[in-house]
């Protein structure tokens, strides 16, 4: 049975899902449509769910039969205020679609079509982005006060270095009193650093943004996020690199892809002759700024 209008109840419930099981999200839009398919607002969502699990194909179906279908709605145009969030929407997936396709053509031909929707979705990193692809960006990496945009114009690894270095339980008494999310002076960062990037696989990504993968993985006890114990943690990489972003602990990734890490806790189990804690071995490593 069809219903006309949305609802609420329901959508709060599947949107509960969104970040930690987009998989059973998505099955649950799928359902939710079915009753509610005028709820055109609704579709949007689902289509970035298609985009955070890699599925473009079927994104860029449903972005081609939802501009159709909002046109030919005569009693959706009927109001304006709402036809004009659902274009934001819909520009906004767009750019999120052509980003992870890297079809930064198409990503400046909507930056020219919709110049006055631009600063309304709030993407500066992403069109700084396109332009570097596109070679028509004119900046300095030295000039740049944003980690993100220097990451994004020339990748620097220390540069990451010491970006993370504030997700490192005793980096600093201030830091360890203000951040509440850091992995615990015991994880093995120099070690976890030089084994992830082999499992930076498609079949283990995914795609939460714009141009940003997302990786997750197992290691019980590793830090707190937000306060709370956490036994997974998360890497953010640029887009079809192994670009490392950031590192953090997070609270749940049962229902995502992840690895589990554990096994680099029988190095731990192994006598040792000197005992030194890990952030002196990432000081040790990486240099001391």
């Amino acid at each position: 049975m069809k219903y006309k209008f949305f609802n609420k109840w329901d959508f709060q419930q599947i949107m509960s899902l969104y970040n930690n099981d987009p998989r059973e999200a998505l099955r649950q839009f799928e359902i939710y449509l079915s009753k509610y398919p005028e709820d055109y607002s609704a579709y949007t969502y689902y289509m970035s769910l298609l985009i955070r699990l890699g599925h473009f194909e079927d994104a860029e179906n449903f972005v081609i039969w939802l501009e159709n279908r909002l046109y030919s709605d005569q009693n959706y145009l009927s109001y304006p205020e709402r036809v004009k969030i659902l274009e934001k929407h819909i520009l906004f997936t767009k750019f999120k679609l052509y980003a992870y396709q890297e079809r930064f053509e198409d990503m400046y031909e909507l930056c020219l079509n919709h110049s006055d929707r631009i600063n309304e979705l709030e993407i500066t990193s992403i069109i700084f982005y396109m332009k570097k692809k596109l070679g028509i960006l004119n900046a300095e990496r030295s000039a740049l006060s944003s980690y993100l945009l220097r990451q994004l114009l020339e990748y620097d690894e220390q540069d990451m270095l010491e970006h993370i270095k504030k997700h490192i339980s005793c980096y600093s008494s201030e830091v360890d009193s203000q951040q509440k999310t850091v992995f615990y002076d015991s994880f093995p960062i120099q070690r976890v650093l030089a084994e992830i990037k082999k499992y930076f696989t498609p079949e283990n990504r995914t795609y939460p943004g714009f141009i940003e993968n997302a990786y997750y993985f197992r290691f019980d006890n590793c830090g707190k996020a937000n306060n709370h114990l956490a036994d997974y943690f998360k890497v953010i990489c640029i887009n079809n690199t192994d670009n490392i972003i950031t590192i953090y602990p997070c609270l749940t990734s049962d229902n995502l892809p992840y690895t589990d890490l554990n096994y680099l806790r029988m190095e731990d189990d192994k006598p040792k002759v000197k005992t030194i804690s890990q952030i002196d071995k990432f000081y040790k490593r990486y240099g001391k700024k």
